[in-house]
């Protein structure tokens, strides 16, 4: 059976990651970029990958693909809306690989969207070149879309976890993005930042808040896991920076 074509958009921090996974799995995505780049280069804790690529730069030399995965920033969508139109068609799957809860209303377009809750602490240290830690993981829906996106990933280092709640893994997730990303953004710093007890104190408050609107949602989230999050965040101080 032949590989699906692949075009991912946007190939920063988690795009590289999940364009060296799909490599390691065997397919030849393209790549859309704003800054066009020759090797693709991306190192994790069990591999790395140094290779030739295709990059495209212009919505016009952008063809259709069975699978396109958008990687950017939510804050880039409209800068690549016409580059996302370029490469889906109506039975093409559209894997939205970003931050946030409302990944099936950021693009208007004929396509089967699969939401992502991203996984993937890398770091990008130029055009084409990250460093990624662990976990490597994509969170999508469980169903028959998922069963071909953790097809796509098989034998690479990025693992496919299904979930049958995806809304209230989407909003665990949020909670962490929100307040960590939110509160080292102010302060410009990492996450040692939470080695201050005030900025500890805000992250569990911030916390509670995004779950109470996440549970407003319909996400199911324990009265407790704020505070164990903000427990896990104190005890974990220090040697990361969000991508935010």
């Amino acid at each position: 059976m032949s590989k699906p074509t692949i075009t991912l958009i946007g190939p920063g921090a988690i795009g590289a990651a999940l364009a060296a996974g799909l490599i390691e799995a065997g397919h030849d995505p393209t790549l859309v970029t704003r800054t066009a780049f020759d090797r693709l280069c991306v190192d994790w804790p069990a591999g790395s990958v140094d290779v030739a690529v295709d990059c495209v730069t212009d919505a016009a030399q952008v063809e259709p693909a069975d699978v396109v995965i958008v990687a950017t920033k939510a804050t880039q969508n409209e800068a690549v809306s016409d580059h996302v139109r370029a490469a889906v068609r109506p039975d093409s799957m559209l894997l939205i690989a970003q931050n946030g809860v409302d990944h099936c209303d950021r693009f208007d377009v004929a396509a089967r969207v699969v939401p992502a809750i991203v996984m993937l602490p890398s770091e990008r240290h130029g055009p084409g070149r990250a460093t990624v830690g662990s976990p490597s993981r994509l969170v999508i829906p469980a169903d028959a879309a998922g069963a071909e996106v953790a097809a796509i990933f098989e034998g690479s280092f990025i693992d496919v976890e299904t979930s049958d709640d995806w809304t209230s893994a989407a909003w665990l997730k949020l909670m962490m993005n929100a307040a960590v990303g939110g509160i080292g953004v102010l302060a410009r710093r990492g996450s040692d930042v939470f080695h201050d007890g005030g900025a500890l104190e805000l992250l569990g408050a911030l916390m509670e808040e995004v779950a109470a609107v996440g549970r407003a949602e319909g996400a199911v989230l324990a009265a407790d896991l704020p505070s164990q999050l903000q427990r896990y965040q104190a005890a974990n101080a220090g040697g990361h920076t969000t991508s935010i």
